[in-house]
């Protein structure tokens, strides 16, 4: 089954390529209509309207790191308050006989 899953996914893409190359200029990307904004020729459209990367730089220091901060805050205070109750301290260690044993030889 796997084979002839691999041979169609093969011949898929022999067909897809051969189909590319005999028309270059009618490849076009997914959701984006030919000749929409700037046309370089590959059916692109112009990107100069969609998110740039000021937006993405101030979001990520006026959004994304302040939100980082106080969470990191909120967190310490919770984990510190947390920590104080003494239930949530470790046993005391108690070394049980069968605790730790070496019976095999290691050689060196």
């Amino acid at each position: 089954m796997n084979v002839l899953r691999g041979i169609r996914h093969y011949s898929n893409n022999i067909t897809r390529s051969a189909s590319h190359a005999a028309h270059p200029h009618q490849v076009q990307q997914q959701g984006v209509k030919v000749g929409s904004g700037r046309n370089d020729g590959w059916g692109r459209a112009d990107p100069s309207h969609h998110a740039n990367s000021k937006l993405w730089r101030n979001l990520s220091l006026f959004v994304a790191g302040p939100a980082v901060i106080v969470m990191s805050i909120y967190t310490y205070m919770v984990e510190k308050e947390h920590m104080a109750h003494p239930e949530h301290s470790r046993p005391p260690f108690v070394a049980y006989e069968y605790l730790h044993r070496r019976t095999k030889v290691v050689s060196t």
